[in-house]
């Protein structure tokens, strides 16, 4: 087991629209770094440890890291739904996102870090959305209107059309487009009438 060198300064390189959030026990005070940037922590600084949902469908604690990819990207989740006339579907979609934030605002960059796993409360809200919608659909309704019904569910409705984002407003996390990668029928009924 190698010693630890205490003459040795910890160090992280952050890349372009990287973030870390460093906390400094000494006054009980915390900050959030943008890259790009070398950070270097004085003795009584600590970066905070994201734990995020990953694989698909989304399971808790996959990533742990601690820099934060600030975006542009996407998170892909798999999920049964159940129209009203009870067909059972299965439905992957690919959310794009992005943090919006100031730059020169800590009180703005640490709103990023307001949801521990922001990956996995995204994913459990937009299929809570999702679910409920097609609940209130018969499996015609769905068939013919998939696309629609699942962008409305998400983004909302504004004068007749659908809004062209949806805001987290708790860390800012903003969803710009969802693209439905399949709907698969999970029985036989619902496979003849698709």
């Amino acid at each position: 087991m190698k010693k630890w060198d205490w003459t040795r300064a910890v160090t992280i390189t952050l890349e372009h629209n990287e973030a870390i959030h460093i906390y400094k026990e000494k006054d009980n005070s915390s900050k959030v770094v943008l890259g790009p940037d070398l950070v270097m922590l004085e003795y009584d600084e600590h970066i905070t440890r994201n734990v995020l949902s990953g694989k698909c469908p989304k399971e808790e604690g996959i990533i742990k890291t601690l820099k934060l990819w600030l975006g542009p990207d996407f998170m892909t989740d798999i999920f049964k739904v159940e129209t009203s006339n009870n067909a059972k579907l299965k439905i992957a979609l690919s959310y794009n996102w992005h943090f919006e934030y100031d730059p020169k605002s800590q009180d703005s960059l640490k709103k990023i870090f307001n949801v521990r796993d922001f990956v996995g409360d995204t994913c459990r809200e937009l299929k809570s959305k999702v679910v409920a919608e097609v609940a209130s659909k018969t499996l015609d309704e769905f068939h013919k209107n998939s696309a629609k019904i699942i962008w409305a569910s998400i983004f909302g409705m504004e004068h007749g059309k659908v809004r062209d984002k949806y805001l987290f407003s708790t860390n800012n996390l903003v969803i710009t487009n969802v693209d439905i990668k399949s709907v698969e029928s999970m029985d036989k009924e619902s496979q003849a009438s698709l």
